[in-house]
């Protein structure tokens, strides 16, 4: 599991990602942004070291990142298409 911060226009708080290896090779991703309590998830793809996710319901949205070569880091940015349609970064440390 990476943990970390996500920093946006109007929004703010910390970020848990958490990658899988599937049977088929594939490499799932799923996670959740937190702020003040409330969650918001996320699910995705690992492509190589790249990441593309969709952000759930009730803020539906789109979260990209990259992983670091040693593995022990992740980072990219998000936006929300719905209001506030808040866009920002964040970042995350293997723990």
């Amino acid at each position: 599991m990476y943990e970390g911060a996500f920093n946006g226009v109007y929004n703010e708080g910390s970020i848990e990602v958490k990658l899988y290896r599937s049977p088929d090779g594939g490499k799932p991703v799923f996670g959740h942004f937190l702020e003040d309590g409330s969650y918001l998830n996320f699910r995705g793809e690992m492509n190589e070291d790249e990441l593309q996710g969709q952000i759930l319901l009730p803020l539906e949205g789109t979260i990209a990142g990259k992983l670091s070569a040693d593995g022990k880091s992740l980072s990219g940015t998000y936006k929300f298409t719905l209001p506030p349609f808040d866009h920002g970064t964040w970042q995350a440390r293997k723990e």
